[in-house]
C-alpha cells in the first residue's frame, strides 16, 4: 500500500512491490494475481483504514460534531506536516490516474467515497437530534461538502503551499459545523 500511496500505480514497478513487500515475484502473482489485482486491495486497505479512522473518532466521541471536527483537524494536519506533498491521498491520486479508464477502480473509489459521506452524514442527523447541529441544515449536503473539500485540501497539499494556507482551508471547513442557523 505504501508503495502505490507514495508513487501511484502507473509509476509503481513490480520491482517496487518485490522489494516492499520482501516477497518473490512468482510468490507475489501467486498470491495476487497480477499488479492490479495488488493494487486493488491495496486501495481496500487504504479505503478500510481511512473509513476506520472515522468510526474510530465517532465513537470516541460523546458529540458527533466532535467527531467530525477531529477527523477535519487529522486530515488537516496529515497535510501541513508534509505528509500531503510527499505523498497524495491516495484516493486523489487513483481518481487522477485510473478511474477514467478503470471501471473496477471506479467502482470501488466510488463506493468508498459514499460510505465515508454516508457516515459523516449519519454522525450529523445524530447530532441534529441531539441538539449539537442546527435542525436546518441537510447532513448529507454538509457531508458531501466536508468531503470535497478534504480531498481539496489533500491536492492543496501536493502544491506545497505558503504557510497558514491549510490552516485557514481547515478552518473554514471546521465553520461548516457551527451550529448557528
Amino acid at each position: 500500500m505504501e508503495v502505490f500511496w507514495r508513487k501511484g500505480y502507473q509509476a509503481t514497478s513490480v520491482a517496487d512491490l518485490v522489494e516492499a513487500t520482501g516477497l518473490k515475484r512468482g510468490s507475489l502473482y501467486g498470491a495476487f494475481g497480477d499488479k492490479h489485482a495488488i493494487y486493488l486491495a491495496a486501495l481496500d486497505a487504504y479505503m478500510a483504514s481511512a473509513l476506520g479512522l472515522f468510526v474510530g473518532l465517532r465513537d470516541a466521541h460523546d458529540d458527533p460534531v466532535d467527531a467530525v471536527r477531529a477527523f477535519v483537524r487529522l486530515q488537516g494536519e496529515d497535510c501541513q506536516s508534509g505528509k500531503g506533498a510527499e505523498r497524495s491521498c491516495m484516493i486523489s491520486t487513483a481518481c487522477g490516474e485510473l478511474l477514467s479508464t478503470d471501471a473496477i477502480a471506479r467502482e470501488r473509489v466510488q463506493g468508498y467515497l459514499q460510505s465515508v459521506q454516508t457516515a459523516i452524514a449519519s454522525a450529523l442527523a445524530v447530532a441534529q437530534e441531539r441538539g449539537t447541529f442546527d435542525a436546518h441544515r441537510d447532513p448529507a449536503a454538509v457531508a458531501l461538502f466536508i468531503q470535497t473539500s478534504m480531498q481539496g485540501l489533500n491536492l492543496l497539499a501536493q502544491s506545497r503551499p505558503p504557510p497558514g494556507a491549510i490552516d485557514g482551508v481547515v478552518a473554514e471547513i471546521l465553520r461548516t459545523l457551527d451550529s448557528a442557523p
